[in-house]
């Protein structure tokens, strides 16, 4: 349990870091090729998506095994 705690913790983490990155990224590519601008910033929100969901299913299993431990 400790292990997803930790796990779900450090995505947190890498998704905070991915959300300043991207915000810098735009700032770098704005005034850009719009459809190229549109593009990247549709991909890199969907790949911080995938990590901020994977995140909260991690704390999920984590309450999952807590209740499973409880009511043995």
């Amino acid at each position: 349990m400790a292990q997803l705690s930790r796990a779900s913790r450090q995505l947190a983490e890498i998704h905070r870091t991915m959300w300043a990155s991207q915000n810098a990224l735009n700032a770098v590519l704005a005034g850009g090729r719009p459809e190229v601008v549109r593009a990247l910033d549709a991909q890199l929100s969907a790949a911080r998506g995938l990590v901020h969901d994977s995140s909260g299913l991690l704390g999920n299993c984590t309450d999952t095994i807590s209740g499973y431990r409880a009511s043995i």
